[in-house]
C-alpha cells in the first residue's frame, strides 16, 4: 500500500465532528449532500457543496462548511490546496470547535506533501491569508493550482512539479520571511504577493537569497528595478507609458503629441504621462504640451486650458485617467474637443476600457492599451472557464486568469533548467506568451511588455493587436 495511501485511511471520515451538536435537524442542504458525496468517496462534489456552505451567510455553518472543504480537499489528493485551506480555516477560526481535527488533518497533509516532495519539483508560493486577502489570495491559488495540475497530467517528457505555499501574514514583511523559508528549501522559483509592498520585500529577499521570484500583480517599478532575479507579470505604470508612445510613434506614425494627466492621489497619472513624455522624446517625436489638471472645470474648457496652437499642433493627445473621476473626465474631455472642433486622435490608459463612450468616441478614433483582455470565443480559453467552474464551483474572475497565465508561462519556460541564473535566463528568452487573460513577454527584462492595444470604432471596442 502507498505511504499517500495510508496518511488518507489514517484520516479517516471524521464527519460527526462537523456537525454542531443538536443540530442535525438546522442542517443546510448544501452540507447534507456535501455529507453524503463525502462518504461515497465522490470528493469532487463534496468539496462544492461545503465550498456553497463556507460562503453562505448562516454562521452557524460557516466554519464547518470551510473545515469540511478542507479534509475534501485533503480525500481527493489535492494536497497544496489542502494545506492552504486548512491553514486559512486556523487564522479564521481559531475558536472553532474543529480546530483539534484541523490541526490532526493538517499534521497529515504536510505528511503528504513531504511524501510527494520525492517525486516532484518544488514551486513556490507567497501569499496573505488574512482578513480580506484571503479571498483574493484563494482566486489566485486556485489558477495556479489549475495549471499545475494541467501540467502534471501531461507530464510526459518533462518533469513534475508540486507547490509549497508559505502565508505571508498581516504585514507585508511576512513576504520577505515566507521567502527565506523557501529558500532554505531549495526552492528556487516563487510565485506570489498581492500588493506591491509585499512584492518589494519579497523581492529584496530573493535576489539575496538568489531565488527567481516572479510578481504576477505588482505594478511599482522599485520591485524588480535593478534586479536579475526578480519578475514583473504586470506591466509597471512605467511600462505602460513608454508602451503606448512606442506604439503611437512607431505603429499610429504620429509625431507630435500634447500630453494631459489626471490628478490621483497615488500619482499613477503623472508618472505614466511623464514615462510616455520621456520615451517620445527618446524616439524623436515630439510633445508640444504637458499638463496636469486637478480640477473639474479644466477638463470642461480644454482648449481654454491649453497654449493656444497646442491642440492645433498636436496628433495624438496621451491622457491617463486614474480614479473614480475617470468617466466624468472622459466624458468633460471628448465634449470640450468636440466643442473645439480638435481633429486629434485620444490615446489611454487600460482606464479608457471601462469607460461607455460609445459613438462620442469615434471622432477621436480613441486608442488605449489593456493588460487584461478575456475572449470567451477562443476554444483554450472556454475550456479553462468550464474546468475552473467544474473544479472551483465558482466562474474564473481575474486573479483566476492571472495565476493561471503566469503559471503556464513560468513553468514551460523553466523546463529543463536547474539552477535560479539559468531560470531567470530562459524566462528573459522565452517568446511571446498568449494566455487566457493576459500576455507575458520578459525578452530582455525584468518587466513584462506585452499589452493589448484596443480602440473605440463605430460604438464599439475593438481589438488592434
Amino acid at each position: 500500500m502507498g505511504m499517500i495511501r495510508i496518511l488518507v485511511l489514517a484520516l479517516g471520515l471524521l464527519v460527526p465532528a462537523a456537525a454542531p451538536a443538536g443540530a442535525q435537524e438546522a442542517m443546510p442542504d448544501d452540507f447534507r449532500e456535501g455529507l453524503a458525496a463525502f462518504e461515497l468517496g465522490d470528493f469532487d462534489r463534496a468539496l462544492l457543496r461545503f465550498m456553497a456552505v463556507a460562503s453562505s451567510e448562516d454562521r452557524d455553518w460557516i466554519s464547518a462548511g470551510h473545515f469540511m472543504a478542507a479534509k475534501s480537499l485533503y480525500r481527493a489528493h489535492r494536497f497544496e490546496e489542502a494545506e492552504m485551506a486548512l491553514r486559512a480555516f486556523l487564522a479564521q477560526y481559531p475558536g472553532s470547535r474543529y480546530v483539534q481535527d484541523a490541526e490532526h488533518t493538517l499534521s497529515l497533509t504536510r505528511a503528504a506533501v513531504a511524501v510527494l516532495a520525492q517525486r516532484a519539483r518544488p514551486v513556490g508560493v507567497i501569499l496573505s491569508l488574512q482578513g480580506e486577502e484571503s479571498a483574493q489570495s484563494q482566486a489566485l491559488f486556485n489558477g495556479i493550482r489549475q495549471a499545475v495540475d494541467e501540467h502534471n497530467g501531461t507530464a510526459a517528457g518533462h518533469e513534475r512539479v508540486r507547490l509549497v505555499f508559505r502565508d505571508i501574514g498581516a504585514q507585508a514583511s511576512g513576504a520577505a520571511t515566507a521567502v527565506a523559508s523557501l529558500a532554505d528549501e531549495g526552492v528556487t522559483m516563487i510565485l506570489g504577493a498581492l500588493f506591491s509592498d509585499q512584492a518589494r520585500m519579497a523581492a529584496a529577499e530573493a535576489e539575496t537569497r538568489r531565488v527567481v521570484f516572479v510578481a504576477p500583480l505588482a505594478t511599482d517599478d522599485r520591485v524588480s528595478e535593478n534586479r536579475r532575479f526578480v519578475f514583473q507579470a504586470n506591466p509597471t505604470i512605467a511600462t505602460r507609458g513608454r508602451a503606448l508612445a512606442r506604439f503611437g510613434v512607431n505603429g499610429l506614425l504620429l509625431r507630435r503629441f500634447g500630453v494631459l494627466a489626471a490628478f490621483d492621489s497615488q500619482g499613477f497619472s503623472t508618472a505614466m504621462a511623464e514615462a510616455f513624455r520621456d520615451e517620445v522624446g527618446k524616439l524623436g517625436a515630439e510633445v508640444v504640451f504637458f499638463r496636469a489638471l486637478d480640477s473639474g472645470t479644466e477638463w470642461s474648457h480644454i482648449a481654454e486650458t491649453l497654449p493656444a496652437d497646442g491642440l492645433r499642433r498636436a496628433r495624438g493627445l496621451f491622457v491617463p485617467l486614474a480614479g473614480r473621476q475617470a468617466e466624468r473626465e472622459a466624458n468633460a474631455l471628448i465634449q470640450s474637443l468636440t466643442e473645439a472642433g480638435a481633429d486629434v486622435r485620444i490615446l489611454g490608459n487600460a482606464e479608457w476600457h471601462q469607460l461607455r463612450l460609445g459613438a462620442a468616441a469615434d471622432p477621436f478614433a480613441v486608442t488605449y492599451l489593456n493588460d487584461f483582455r478575456v475572449d470567451p470565443e477562443e476554444r483554450f480559453t472556454r475550456e479553462f472557464l468550464r474546468e475552473h467552474r467544474r473544479r472551483f464551483g465558482v466562474d474564473a474572475g481575474r486573479l483566476a486568469h492571472v495565476g493561471y497565465d503566469v503559471t503556464r508561462f513560468v513553468l514551460h519556460a523553466m523546463q529543463g533548467e536547474r539552477s535560479a541564473t539559468d531560470i531567470a535566463d530562459a524566462l528573459r528568452r522565452a517568446p511571446l506568451f498568449d494566455g487566457t487573460g493576459m500576455r507575458i513577454d520578459f525578452r530582455g527584462g525584468q518587466v513584462n511588455e506585452a499589452l493589448f492595444y484596443q480602440r473605440y470604432r463605430d460604438g464599439r471596442v475593438e481589438l488592434l493587436r
